[in-house]
């Protein structure tokens, strides 16, 4: 997957002494740069695991057709077995309750199984998106909007932050105006 090639990394994320005039920005507005940083700190967790989730649903069908394999594998060795099985289902005088007990744990062990390889995982076809960044742009854009900044001043200001923060890769101008449109126009719903 293109997307996973240039995956967010904490490298990006610049040093407490690079954030020394966007503090002194948010703080001039009256906005508390902790709050910003924190919110931003999320953003970039919400995205590595979003990246992850994305790289690990990527390796799906490869793990599935090997997990289809050893369960056919497994198939055969239940199937081999089913006569001992039943065997010492009947011998009780010899094995006791033991035929009952694999036969058992092989049941369950089938229903395991059966789960472990869902088919309703899906992955995006398309592009897959970013929608680790919607919940932090909406938050960022309620700070500075109680401080009376314009739209676009917000969308600026958000978009600031969120380049200095090494997401300049996913995070627009536009993308934030987006969000922030169907935020709104949910609202008026």
């Amino acid at each position: 997957m293109k997307r996973l090639q240039d995956k967010y990394c904490w490298t990006r994320w610049p040093p407490d002494s690079d954030w020394v005039g966007e503090k002194a920005q948010w703080q001039s507005l009256g906005v508390d740069p902790g709050e910003v940083l924190r919110i931003l700190k999320n953003a970039s967790m919400a995205r590595v695991y979003y990246e992850d989730l994305l790289e690990v649903r990527s390796d799906l069908p490869a793990l599935r057709k090997l997990f289809a394999s050893n369960a056919r594998t497994f198939q055969r060795v239940v199937r081999n077995l089913e006569p001992s099985i039943e065997l010492m289902k009947r011998r009780i005088d010899l094995f006791g309750t033991l035929g009952l007990h694999i036969e058992r744990r092989l049941e369950n062990l089938r229903d395991i199984l059966a789960e472990a390889n869902r088919e309703d995982i899906r992955i995006p076809r398309h592009r897959p998106g970013t929608p680790w960044l919607e919940v932090p742009v909406l938050r960022l854009a309620a700070l500075f909007r109680k401080r009376r900044r314009s739209t676009n001043q917000t969308i600026a200001l958000i978009h600031q932050a969120f380049v200095k923060a090494g997401h300049q890769d996913h995070v627009t101008r536009d993308r934030i105006r987006h969000i922030l449109r169907r935020h709104t126009a949910d609202q008026h719903r």
